[in-house]
């Protein structure tokens, strides 16, 4: 049975897991203090937040959650990224890291969005582009339907507006003063 401290810890890595976005797990093995540090204010700038954990601990936090498939990644020296609102940023920061620091440090996995991913699903979220692109892309896509029908009920209106004119400049030349 945990003791309260480590119920507490068990509890807040589950709170951690159920609220965010996403989350990745990773061996930072044969990294020093200074690039961790390094690492860890990456995180801090794009939201995100890098912990490291007991795998005893976060292994009881996910079979917690009904993620027991987790269970494989706790072994060895272990630290959870956990994102909030932008899971491709982190992923990017620390898929530069890793090369950046010629692999100290590997992707175990985690989940995105619910689903559970390998080092290679973690890879390809970091090449996504960045998310006010994707978001600039989707208001680009819904404004193009609207500017279109906006062009069409223009040019209506300005036919409109055309066949006007060349009635009253008509009815000018043949003395009709009523329109």
């Amino acid at each position: 049975m945990p003791t309260a401290q480590k119920a507490n810890i068990i509890e807040n890595i589950k709170n951690r897991m159920e609220s965010a976005s996403a989350f990745y797990v990773v061996d930072f093995k044969g990294i020093d203090v200074q690039r961790l540090t390094k690492l860890r204010r990456n995180f801090r700038d794009v939201d995100s937040e890098f912990i490291v954990v007991k795998n005893t601990l976060a292994r009881i936090a996910a079979n917690s959650i009904d993620h027991k498939e987790l269970s494989q990644f706790f072994q060895g020296p272990t630290a959870i990224v956990f994102c909030q609102d932008d899971l491709v940023a982190p992923a990017k920061v620390l898929s530069d890291f890793i090369t950046e620091s010629r692999g100290l440090i590997k992707i175990k996995g985690g989940i995105v969005e619910g689903q559970i991913v390998d080092d290679a699903g973690v890879k390809q979220v970091a090449n996504l582009p960045p998310r006010e692109y994707l978001l600039a892309l989707v208001v680009g896509a819904l404004q193009s339907p609207v500017s279109g029908f906006v062009g069409v009920l223009s040019g209506v209106l300005r036919n409109l507006v055309g066949v006007l004119d060349a009635i009253a400049k008509d009815r000018e030349k043949k003395g009709d003063s009523a329109i």
